[in-house]
């Protein structure tokens, strides 16, 4: 009885129940000044139904190709605006951060493992940002990530993929942002350009009000940055993001759901575990039932249950 018991709520709470109470709930923290910014991590960062994630493990260093003496000075300043966001993250241009560019070090065969200034040259290639300033407009590219500016000009990166449990991502983004636009205009939207390099939108479900992260693809109108869009980007390149993310879930969502999002894999073994297990029950009831009614052939007395 106690073992039936132990597997009733994998087989009787029905999806359709749970995902009532889901969206319930997600609704309901959506609107909640004390849980509202984490249910943006969570519908930002995440695809959903899984706890995998991507953010930049190495240093953030930024390359610039064919960019003039403002679009510099612009990007110097953006990257003290994000040193303020992430004051434990190693933030500069890949020239001054490393003595070389990252071609350089291509053509001086560095590998995977090597270490530079204490991180792998494996880290600081997949955490760089390699800016190309374009001053026509951009033909747009369906398959890339897309900043609409209005009046032909656009801010495109390269779209991360996601491959099993693993999200792949390119470091090129290319910047078009014509002279029709004010120097505080430019920094705004290059700030949002080069703040969408550092989190990697896995869901597009609706949200309340237009930030930086609020769809997969913005135009001109969303550059606003929210609190909740630094506070998703603190969490996010926290040391212990994940545990608090878990705690979060444990605190407002059913166990159930919190734990198949962070531990798929073992829910969905845990499931058929549970499954098996009633299934001998069964089984084993349905046995020792028909061994009350003793047959006079006694072959029968063990065919009987089986069948």
């Amino acid at each position: 009885m106690v073992l039936i018991l132990a597997v009733t709520p994998f087989l009787l709470e029905s999806e359709k129940t749970l995902h009532q109470q889901l969206e319930e709930i997600r609704r309901s923290n959506s609107k909640n000044p004390e849980t509202a910014n984490w249910e943006y991590v969570k519908d930002r960062v995440f695809e959903g139904e899984t706890s995998v994630f991507r953010k930049l493990e190495g240093p953030i260093l930024i390359e610039l190709m064919d960019a003039s003496k403002t679009d510099s000075l612009l990007v110097s300043e953006i990257i003290l605006d994000i040193r303020e966001i992430l004051p434990h993250k190693e933030v500069h241009f890949f020239n001054d951060f490393i003595g070389m560019s990252f071609s350089e070090m291509v053509i001086k065969g560095f590998k995977a493992n090597d270490s530079i200034r204490n991180f792998t040259f494996e880290k600081i290639a997949d955490s760089r940002i390699h800016i190309r300033f374009e001053p026509s407009n951009l033909y747009r590219n369906s398959n890339n990530d897309f900043i609409q500016l209005g009046q032909g000009y656009s801010i495109q990166s390269h779209s991360a993929k996601r491959i099993n449990d693993k999200i792949i991502r390119q470091p090129f983004m290319t910047v078009s942002i014509g002279d029709v636009y004010s120097y505080d205009e430019k920094k705004k939207y290059l700030t949002a350009g080069l703040l969408r390099q550092l989190v990697f939108l896995q869901n597009d479900s609706d949200v309340i009000g237009r930030s930086v992260f609020w769809k997969k693809e913005i135009t001109g109108m969303d550059h606003f940055i929210l609190d909740r869009d630094i506070f998703l980007l603190k969490k996010l390149y926290s040391d212990d993001f994940l545990t608090q993310f878990e705690a979060y879930l444990n605190a407002y969502y059913p166990w159930r759901y919190a734990y198949s999002f962070l531990h798929k894999k073992n829910m969905e073994l845990l499931a058929v575990g549970a499954v098996s297990l009633l299934g001998i029950i069964v089984f084993l009831l349905l046995f020792s039932l028909f061994q009350i009614e003793k047959f006079k052939t006694p072959f029968l007395n063990y065919y009987v249950p089986v069948v």
